[in-house]
């Protein structure tokens, strides 16, 4: 059996097309419905039972910018055939957006923070054990310092590490700090999440204006200052005025506790393009430059964002 009659078979819509976009990505059209989404997902079944109950989780709470669950015919938010979930969504038609365009740069930092507002208070008693990660922030730490070494000892590295050293250094002297476990003991409490790869690839402005949120496969419950870490590394990588003003684009939403500010404030001294470059390169060779910051730029960075932040 096909999968467009696996998926007609077991849920409410008279199908028109079913057209794969991308690996476990089916668009489907309906006659009823509009345009939908079918994600395949081959996860264990606690992981993908955990995304649909985030997702129902945002309902609840009134976000209305993550994607909405339709039901089976037997009213299951999942179905699962031969070992593959499907999920079924809206299609969400538009495009990514343009972090270049300030306009659009902002509204994704606010989408972010309102998503935030509504990305706590989470209880289930299956949340898998590899989802609960607030602690996370050590073993980041510890990766990167392991990565910088690699690349330190390596004779074909033609480039100085030493401000990426430095900025490390910085981390793992704040770390130690009493506020950055109280931020992750008040989220924990909080019952936060984080979405988990909030960048321009998961954000779509559809033509309505609207700006939506996509792809949740990531989510976990961590410090949600992960997610904001994060977009500033992917798209303002070692600027730190420009992370300043995202900052305070944030906070007119969602205002930040001076323990969080610690805990972003470390997050941001952790190498996180550098380790993502380490990792792009062992998976394929890549001409992409190494995402360098020079001593004297560290020393900038550093005190900016310690002036904004502590």
């Amino acid at each position: 059996m096909s999968r467009w009659q696996v998926f007609e078979q077991n849920f409410p819509f008279v199908v028109q097309s079913f057209r794969k976009v991308r690996k476990g990505v089916y668009r489907v059209k309906t006659t009823t419905s509009g345009t939908l989404c079918v994600k395949l997902l081959d996860g264990p079944t606690e992981h993908v039972y955990h995304v649909v109950d985030i997702l129902l989780h945002l309902r609840d709470r009134g976000f209305a910018k993550s994607p909405r669950l339709f039901s089976s015919r037997r009213g299951e938010w999942v179905f699962r055939n031969h070992q593959k979930y499907y999920l079924v969504t809206p299609w969400i038609s538009g495009r990514q957006p343009n972090f270049q365009r300030f306009v659009e740069w902002r509204d994704a930092i606010q989408t972010l923070a309102q998503f935030h507002q509504s990305a706590e208070q989470f209880q289930s008693p299956c949340i898998p054990a590899e989802k609960i990660r607030y602690h996370d922030i050590f073993q980041k730490i510890e990766s990167a310092e392991k990565i910088l070494c690699k690349l330190e000892a390596k004779p074909s590295i033609d480039f100085s590490l030493d401000g990426l050293r430095s900025i490390l250094l910085k981390a793992v002297e704040q770390v130690e700090h009493p506020e950055i476990l109280t931020a992750i003991e008040q989220e924990q409490q909080m019952g936060a999440f984080i979405h988990g790869d909030y960048n321009y690839p998961n954000l779509v402005f559809q033509t309505t204006g609207s700006l939506q949120l996509i792809d949740f496969d990531n989510t976990s419950m961590q410090n949600r200052m992960i997610d904001l870490a994060h977009l500033l590394h992917r798209s303002a990588t070692w600027d730190a005025q420009r992370m300043i003003e995202a900052i305070k684009i944030y906070q007119q939403i969602r205002p930040i506790s001076n323990y969080d500010r610690r805990f972003l404030f470390t997050l941001l001294h952790i190498p996180y393009p550098l380790v993502r470059w380490y990792f792009i390169q062992k998976r394929h060779v890549s001409h992409r430059p190494a995402p360098l910051l020079s001593s004297q730029t560290a020393v900038y960075y550093s005190e900016k964002l310690e002036k904004e932040l502590l």
